[in-house]
């Protein structure tokens, strides 16, 4: 498809109005800012994590804690805490996870119930075995207190920051969706939404522990919106349906090989990826009322990325929402309707033309 013709196509689907009429109930969403977030997130910080995708650089939260960390721990402590985190490399939602599973500051016990948690909690948790004893040791040498105290404020101020937004998009991906209540999986603890400048910019993560949902924003350049939500709460109503729908996802197996010569590690996760990114894409096309150029513009940017099926979403959801299907009854037919021949064909041009 040239691109003037998925413009076109863009402008159109697009225009479509969302008549589905998802009751836009109020959810309970707790914004409080959480030490063990803070202490897990601080103690990468200070034992080497220093990834940073913003070319401004971190956030001045960040820097400033992690300069008081240099200063006032020894440079043998750090050592060891460097042992231990590059022999325990995993990511920030990782070590959040295992903060989430830890009863409040300084006991730091873990208590975890994988029946009641994320289905890869328990993988996560058991690749981070000590931590709560590292975190303990830290907590004190740091003076977790003390920072905790100095910046608590600054961090609950973060919070409330976004309190307008969390139910607005949860409705906005209700409504787009067709879907009138809650995954049950999200109904059975509290719902918390947490901010950590401690993270990386444009990182966020969510996860369930202990029958609690976890939402986490890192710092973002632009204030919150419902757009700070959409990824991460995209999530818990997708995955769901795509893991149901593995064997619907036998087809798209050549798409992913295809994706994975270029891009180590992608399997059946590229799909709900490429959906979450896809939905996010079109409900912040609504929400900023962003052009078709700039809705394709942000879209290549995802397949740029390997979520090769990313486009044929973005394409074809709008005229889903616009009916009166539920998401659910409708995935089936929308994997059964990608073109393997066409979107092999998309793929291999749209490289062609950035590697020439």
């Amino acid at each position: 498809m040239k691109r003037s013709t998925l413009l076109v196509l863009l402008s159109i689907l697009l225009l479509l109005s969302c008549n589905k009429q998802a009751p836009k109930t109020g959810i309970d969403f707790t914004f409080t800012a959480d030490e063990r977030l803070f202490t897990a997130h601080a103690f990468m910080n200070a034992a080497g994590f220093d990834l940073e995708y913003r070319e401004e650089g971190m956030h001045p939260i960040r820097i400033e804690i992690r300069n008081k960390l240099n200063e006032r721990l020894s440079s043998s402590y750090i050592d060891s805490i460097r042992t231990y985190y590059f022999s325990h490399i995993r990511s920030l939602g990782d070590y959040g996870t295992y903060a989430f599973a830890l009863t409040p500051a300084p006991e730091f016990n873990l208590v975890f119930d994988s029946a009641s948690s994320s289905p890869w909690t328990a993988k996560d948790i058991n690749a981070l075995i000590g931590l709560n004893e590292q975190l303990k040791e830290f907590y004190y040498k740091a003076d977790i207190p003390g920072l905790w105290s100095e910046y608590q404020p600054a961090l609950q101020e973060h919070h409330d920051k976004f309190k307008p937004y969390a139910n607005l998009a949860f409705n906005d991906l209700k409504q787009y969706l067709g879907i009138k209540e809650l995954p049950s999986d999200m109904t059975k603890g509290q719902i918390i939404t947490a901010y950590s400048p401690l993270m990386s910019y444009y990182n966020a993560f969510t996860v369930i522990v202990n029958n609690d949902v976890y939402i986490v924003n890192g710092p973002q350049p632009n204030d919150p919106s419902p757009s700070s939500y959409y990824h991460e709460a995209a999530h818990h109503f997708v995955d769901r349906v795509v893991n149901d729908n593995t064997q619907t996802l036998e087809k798209v197996k050549p798409l992913i090989q295809l994706a994975e010569e270029n891009f180590d590690g992608i399997e059946y996760s590229v799909v709900e990826e490429s959906l979450v990114r896809a939905l996010q894409i079109l409900l912040d096309t609504q929400l900023f009322n962003r052009t078709a150029e700039r809705t394709l513009e942000v879209t290549n940017n995802e397949y740029r990325l390997g979520y090769i099926l990313c486009p044929y979403f973005v394409e074809t959801l709008p005229e889903f929402s616009a009916s009166d299907r539920a998401f659910e009854e409708y995935f089936p037919e929308l994997i059964a309707g990608i073109d393997i021949e066409y979107e092999t064909n998309r793929w291999n041009t749209f490289w062609d033309e950035v590697n020439n």
